[in-house]
């Protein structure tokens, strides 16, 4: 998913999106319950980092016994 941000000096020099566009923008992974669609982690990167990197950062936050439903990118044993 990709995200607008406000443009502002933190914002720009976090992330620089490789293509000029009018504001800079951002790439985000969450992990959200399917029951109430409440998302209780995040990542939040460049667009230049994968969604497929951003979501082994979120790994940790999977406790023994949930169930992770990941889109078709997210694929493998290395997750």
């Amino acid at each position: 998913m990709g995200l607008g941000l406000a443009v502002t000096e933190v914002s720009t020099q976090a992330v620089i999106n490789s293509e000029k566009s009018a504001f800079p923008q951002a790439r985000l992974v969450a992990l959200a319950e399917c029951g109430t669609h409440a998302v209780f982690d995040v990542a939040i990167g460049p667009c230049r980092t994968s969604e497929r990197e951003l979501a082994h950062d979120l790994m940790d936050t999977l406790e023994p016994g949930m169930l992770l439903l990941a889109d078709r990118g997210l694929y493998g044993l290395d997750m």
